[in-house]
């Protein structure tokens, strides 16, 4: 379906259109969908990509790197975490690898997992490779890990304007993730099936966040071998962030 801001949902229920409405129609912006799948299969930032904007799938498994090269401009293969490793434990489930694997598994379902070695990298990291001027969304679906991961990125720099999350229902996930983005200014807003959607709700213009639309040409590259370099066109500067 398709909404006032132009944007053809296909995600799994309406995540890409609740995304679109928090910025000015026509907004052109910049975001990472984590845990990308194969950048299509009930995406959050395909129709967002299709409506103009610049986003980076990551994704840890290689099988669905035939996928993400046909469905998508830019990619990264690599599992996120908030400390990088050159390579770390990725845990597949054999049954089904679009559910449940991931770095840290719950030990009920281990006993259904194949083990891969990946490279592991901090958003942080991942921000500094993409050449993004700012990062205005951050989608994450890594099975359980997108606090940990959310951990790996400055947010007090970087603030996205909006974070979606998933959060497994009958946990404490969704309370862990308010209880870390409340002090960096983020409120949760809605719930989308097992996803949580959290805006930045302070003003990003005030004086001591002057270098925030900086790209972080200082901060320090990926560690040796960690991963390769990102797929896809280098990014075009197009909109600015609303309000700025």
């Amino acid at each position: 379906c398709a909404s006032s801001t132009g944007v053809f949902s296909v995600s799994s229920a309406g995540q890409d259109l609740w995304i679109a409405s928090q910025f000015p129609g026509g907004y052109q912006g910049w975001g990472f969908e984590i845990g990308a799948v194969d950048g299509k299969l009930l995406s959050n930032t395909l129709a967002l990509e299709n409506a103009g904007w610049n986003i980076l799938c990551v994704e840890a498994m290689h099988l669905h790197a035939a996928g993400l090269f046909a469905n998508r401009r830019r990619f990264l293969m690599c599992a996120v975490g908030q400390h990088a490793e050159e390579w770390g434990n990725f845990h597949v489930n054999a049954h089904n690898p679009t559910a449940y694997s991931s770095l840290a598994p719950g030990p009920e379902r281990m006993p259904h997992m194949m083990e891969l070695r990946v490279p592991i990298l901090t958003l942080n990291q991942i921000f500094y490779m993409s050449g993004f001027p700012r990062l205005d969304l951050v989608s994450i679906d890594i099975e359980g890990g997108e606090l940990e991961a959310l951990k790996g990125l400055d947010l007090a720099r970087w603030h996205p304007q909006v974070i979606v999350a998933e959060c497994w229902p009958n946990t404490d996930a969704a309370e862990k993730l308010r209880d870390y983005l409340g002090p960096f200014g983020y409120r949760d807003q809605i719930t989308m099936e097992h996803d949580h959607g959290f805006v930045y709700e302070r003003d990003y213009r005030r004086a001591d966040r002057q270098d925030e639309h900086q790209h972080p040409e200082a901060a320090p590259p990926a560690e040796p071998g960690a991963a390769g370099q990102v797929r896809g066109p280098r990014p075009r500067r197009r909109s600015r962030r609303p309000g700025a």
